[in-house]
């Protein structure tokens, strides 16, 4: 970054580019214009990376000002740090300046300002808060009371109406953890369907009118389809127009596009950010799920007004009771803290505002891109309430990964547009990572944006630091920095693990070596650092597992979700037990525990549990209150467990708990319980990161009360958990999540559960009402069951949100992988599984991107050090345990397959009184037999030919490319709806044609549509003739009409306008030459034999098929209100054209 960092407001710090050493010297510049240590605000995602800019800005300071310290580098800090007396002034004021995360520095000021501080209801009146302050685990119930208070009849609220609606549709519980939850949410987008229809139809231009008007015409006798188009109906012709639904959409990429852009329009004019990515809803607003029906999508509407009405209510009565009582969590806490930064702009001076106001000089915010939007709005605040207050946000949008925790990178998005250019900057050096490793990551990332993928930025601009003579042995010592497990069947886990083992080599493993194929890692040291890195903590314990099964020492490190687990719950409930033995509860949960298992009959009997402690007893007593009620089983059991739990008991306090809970689980024998158990390994994997969490507890003194609150999951998060260590004499891997992994680097990496998809947003999530996060607001969805089947069914509102979602997802599943691979100094391992759809994507972009798809050849090598000499990279098929390099030649990349992955959409059905929705051959299948045998006759002996000349040269098609003669027709269609017979056809614009559509750039190939294209005009003079002529020519026309009682829906390839008004009707057949009459028939039964004859006699190849085609295109066009000219097939292979004037 050449640009001053002082200058800037705003930088975006790819992984690896050293962004604490910039937010380091910005705090030191802030000192050196004067600012005080306890005016600058610095904000951090974790307590442990405040821990650690605290560390070094100590150390900094105390070199800067003489005195001892252990900083290293010094020579990238001192440049910009202020003179002696300023650093010791500010080491002095370190301790108590506001280097904190988000949560503690609101906390504070808001407890300050305790009597400023107000939240704000509905209406926008405050409510103001009592004192003191203290964050309350009540908050939740706050919301859950005030949910009952606005449902209650009589409450006074006026709201009567809305909570019979709710109930008519959910139990009582249910409504109320609906209206409870919605509460919580200061701000929800209660959008209904009658919104979205106006959305659309200002994001579309008006359509085709001729089509609009004849549309109209034909569905007059269909009340409930007019009905439906009307609301609908501006949605423009390309996108395709009116009853989208209902029509039978091929998905080309041309129209998908079209209607992709309509919805994320559509998106913006309801509130969604700028950057929301592009979705497509229209495929999942489908008739068959009754989701469209006008009547389901009212009710929607008024259950959506409905909870959304009664939360606002509860929320105002939630908000009166936390105000009097002084508690709220983290959520709202922020949002008083914005309110007072708010009010503070415009304080009056000498108020307590104004001193808010002129107190702090600087506001530094590091993980920007992680933030929620409370917290963006919190900054916003913060730098507008004082003229001059300098800000420095750091952030990167590839590293924003965490959604599940209300992260929106909409919000880092929104800074970026907001900062002027000049004000902006970019870190574009990369300090961890080896040379070959960021060419990996330039490769694939370009490769899948390539591809279409988004949702991050570009790596292009990253370089590698070249580092000092004999500084930078690890980045060299991989000859194949990135290998690859190709799971084609079985554990992805188990597959990479091996070949992860493999890498590493004997000087990790305590096994012998298999065989001399066995070891991969010449030259990884034992003191080199490796990680395995999971999407979830359950792969994570397998992996660890795995990796033991090898001789690898491995540690799981960092499970936030741990304490909320059974294994947790399971020694809560056990330490609690033995603490109070007046727990009745507590001791209930211990002895049913598996590793006892006293009965409920037993349990009864023994109460007060107490009694079963006899001082100096070795074995268990049996009181004579209930001599002889215990059956033999449960005296057993007792007699088994009570000595060792009398023994826990008088230890605690005395001894280290962990020490204790140790014993006791092992003579209980809970591993054996855990392995066989739904959880298996993870389990005991689990269990041993617990006793960690116990001695991380009692670091300082014995405290078993404190191993309680320890072992609690806290509402809001709890700490940063400690490490699982495995002990071992060697080197240990670390395994952990990639949430985890967030700022961490590692020599060797392995990645496993790599993919780049997200969900399809069509299951049933089990909720009524329920809110989504998508373009930067929440939104209200709904599913209701019409038919009381069990069948719930979304909304178009909701489907909406959902598509928006998904896109979401899909776009950080991609920027999951980015900070994966980018953990990583020299070498990369990653499991991929071939057979999901995902895992292709990411490994075709990965072959693209290391040279593995182009063929080998001496000549044009390329050189060491290019991005091209990736290829020296392996691939591994893999299965189980067994891993072997790739011996056959991988799929080259002109694989053919369509960009859009859409696919076409099945036929969609709905019957209306008295009619059917039909496509072209459905409504052919639904003729009487004599009627079509007619048909097919007529059009035999009417046909008129042309027929060309073939073209100069043959498509030839890329080595592996798919030969599937429909996929291949379906290249060669594209290829003339892009082109459109607008000039010559160009190879340029064909292989941009292929790099878009079919994730393909082979130049012969492009040559060859090219030729295609020339020689179909050059061999056929009266269709050029006419395209040249043309008003207008419509590629993939949607046609629909009613026709004798029956509603036909579809699409032509080709319709052209005449200047008469006339319409020519053109279905192009790319996939076959004109048959001769010596072809075979390659027919089944005899029926088709004799057809296929007849159709080859006719020079017309499988007319007996498209006859109806043909017929339904005219028929439909003509009850529509339009004269059709002729209709036609176009081979485009021959070049020939079979052509049908008027058949009346």
């Amino acid at each position: 970054m050449s640009t001053s960092i002082h200058t800037l407001d705003l930088v975006s710090a790819p992984a690896g580019s050293g962004k604490t050493v910039q937010l380091v010297r910005r705090y030191l510049h802030e000192l050196s214009q004067g600012a005080r240590a306890e005016q600058i605000v610095a904000i951090t995602f974790t307590r442990k990376a405040a821990a650690e800019m605290i560390d070094r800005l100590s150390g900094v300071l105390r070199c800067a000002a003489g005195l001892p310290n252990n900083l290293k580098q010094a020579d990238l800090y001192l440049p910009f740090a202020p003179d002696a007396d300023t650093c010791r002034r500010a080491l002095a004021a370190l301790p108590n300046a506001p280097v904190t995360t988000v949560d503690s520095f609101v906390f504070a000021l808001v407890q300050e300002f305790l009597f400023d501080a107000h939240y704000t209801d509905a209406s926008g009146e405050p409510i103001w808060l009592d004192g003191p302050l203290s964050p309350s685990g009540s908050a939740g119930q706050a919301f859950e009371t005030a949910a009952r208070d606005a449902m209650e009849a009589g409450s006074g609220t006026g709201l009567d109406d809305d909570a019979v609606r709710l109930l008519g549709h959910l139990p009582l519980a249910n409504c109320l953890e609906v209206v409870g939850r919605l509460a919580r949410h200061r701000s929800v987008a209660n959008v209904t369907n009658a919104a979205l229809r106006t959305a659309l139809a200002v994001a579309a231009p008006i359509g085709d009118a001729n089509f609009t008007d004849a549309a109209r015409k034909s569905l007059a006798g269909f009340p409930d389809l007019l009905a439906e188009f009307e609301a609908w109906d501006r949605v423009p012709a390309s996108a395709p127009p009116a009853l989208l639904w209902a029509l039978r959409v091929t998905a080309k990429d041309k129209a998908l596009t079209s209607r992709m852009e309509v919805a994320r329009a559509a998106a913006l004019g309801l509130g969604a950010k700028p950057d929301t990515p592009l979705f497509n809803p229209y495929d999942r607003w489908d008739p068959k799920d009754g989701c469209l029906n006008i009547t389901v999508m009212n009710e929607a509407d008024a259950l959506r007004t409905a909870a959304w009405r009664l939360s606002r209510t509860a929320r105002d009565l939630a908000l009166r009771a936390l105000a009097s009582s002084a508690a709220a969590d983290n959520g709202e806490l922020l949002r008083v803290a914005t309110t007072l930064c708010e009010e503070a702009a415009g304080a009056l001076p000498g108020t307590s505002l104004a001193r808010l106001r002129d107190r702090y000089a600087a506001l530094l915010v590091d993980e920007v891109q992680d933030t929620n939007p409370d917290q963006v709005a919190l900054y916003r605040a913060f730098v507008a309430m004082k003229p001059g207050l300098s800000r420095f946000f750091v952030g990167d949008m590839r590293q924003s990964i965490y959604r599940f925790r209300d992260g929106d990178p909409h919000g880092w998005a929104g800074l970026v547009a907001d900062t002027p250019e000049a004000r902006r900057g970019t870190l574009d050096v990369n300090f961890r990572s080896s040379e070959r490793l960021i060419q990996f990551q330039r490769g694939v990332i370009g490769a899948l944006l390539a591809a279409g993928e988004l949702g991050l930025d570009g790596t292009e601009t990253v370089t590698h630091f070249k580092k000092n003579a004999g500084g930078d042995r690890v980045g060299e010592i991989a000859t194949e920095p990135v290998l690859i497990a190709n799971v084609l069947d079985g554990e992805v886990v188990t597959s990479a693990i091996a070949l992860f083992a493999r890498r590493l080599g004997g000087a990790w493993q305590t096994l012998p070596e298999r065989d001399p194929e066995h070891v991969l890692g010449a030259g990884v040291s034992a003191t080199d650092s490796a990680a395995v890195l999971t999407r979830s903590w359950k792969t994570a314990a397998l992996a660890a597992a795995e990796l033991q099964k090898h001789g690898i020492a491995a540690r799981v490190t960092g499970d936030r979700t741990l304490l909320s687990r059974r294994m947790a719950t399971d020694l809560r409930i056990v330490l609690r037990a033995l603490l109070d033995t007046t727990d009745e509860i507590a001791w209930m949960g211990m002895l049913k525990h598996p590793s006892i298992g006293v009965s409920d009959g037993g349990l009864a009997r023994v109460r007060p549990f107490g009694r079963l402690f006899v001082p100096g007893a070795k074995k268990v007593v049996p009181d004579p209150a209930w001599q002889g009620a215990l059956d033999a089983a449960d005296l057993a059991r007792l007699a088994d467990a009570v000595p060792v739990l009398a023994r826990a008991r008088g230890r605690l306090g005395r001894e280290p708990t962990a020490g204790i809970l140790d014993e006791v689980t092992a003579t209980l024998g809970w591993r054996p319980l855990a392995a066989v158990g739904p959880e298996g390994v993870s389990a005991e994997v689990e269990l041993d990161l617990l006793l960690d969490v116990v001695r991380a507890a009692e670091a300082e003194q014995v405290d078993p009360d404190a191993v309680v609150d320890a072992l609690t999951p806290g509402e809001n998060g709890d700490a940063d958990l400690p490490r699982l260590r495995f002990e071992s004499a060697g080197p240990v891997v670390e395994v952990t999540t990639l949430f985890s992994a967030k700022g961490l680097e590692f020599d060797h990496v392995c990645l496993l559960q790599v993919g780049i998809g997200g969900s399809d947003g069509k299951a049933y999530n089990g909720k009524d009402i329920s809110t989504c996060r998508a373009g930067g607001q929440a939104w209200l969805t709904v599913q209701l069951d019409p038919s009381g089947a069990l069948a719930p069914v979304a909304d178009p509102v909701t489907v909406f949100a959902w598509g928006m979602a998904n896109a979401e997802a899909r776009h950080e599943s991609l920027r999951l992988f980015y900070v994966g691979v980018t953990r990583a100094v020299a070498t990369l391992t990653l499991g991929v599984e071939a057979g999901t759809k995902d895992g292709q994507s990411l490994l075709s972009a990965i072959r693209k991107a290391m040279g593995l798809d182009a063929p080998p050849s001496d000549e044009g090598a390329p050189q060491a050090g290019s991005d091209a000499d990736l290829r020296v990279s392996r691939v591994f098929v893999a299965d189980g345990d067994v891993v072997a390099p790739e011996l056959t030649p991988p799929p080259p990349r002109a694989s053919l397959r369509p960009r859009s992955q859409a696919g076409a959409l099945v036929p969609l059905w709905k019957t209306s009184p008295g009619s059917e929705l039909h496509s072209p051959s459905s409504w052919a299948d639904s003729r009487e037999v004599a009627a079509r045998d007619a048909l097919i006759e007529r059009y035999r002996e009417s046909v008129a030919i042309s027929k060309g000349a073939s073209p100069t040269s043959p498509l030839i098609w890329p080595a592996g490319a798919t030969t599937d003669p429909r996929t291949r027709g379906d290249v060669v269609h594209g290829w003339l709806e892009w082109w459109k017979f607008k000039g010559a056809p160009e190879p340029a614009a064909a292989v941009e044609y292929l790099r878009r559509k079919w994730a393909c750039d082979d130049a012969l190939l492009a040559a060859g549509l090219c030729e295609v294209g020339a020689n179909l005009l050059r061999s056929l003079p009266e269709f050029d003739a006419m395209q040249r002529e043309a008003k207008a020519l419509r590629f993939e026309a949607p046609i629909l009409a009613n026709v004798g009682g029956d509603a036909i829906v579809g699409r032509a390839d080709l319709l052209i306008d005449h200047q008469d008004g006339s319409v020519t009707v053109i279905d192009f057949k790319a996939g076959t030459r004109f048959a001769t009459e010596e072809a075979s028939t390659g027919a089944d039964d005899e029926k088709e034999a004799e057809e296929t004859v007849k159709d080859v006699k006719a020079k017309v190849p499988g007319l007996s098929k498209y006859a109806w085609q043909l017929e339904a295109y005219r028929v439909a066009l003509t009850a529509a209100g339009r004269t059709v000219r002729e209709v036609g097939l176009l081979y485009v292979m021959g070049p020939s054209w079979a052509r049908w004037g008027k058949l009346e």
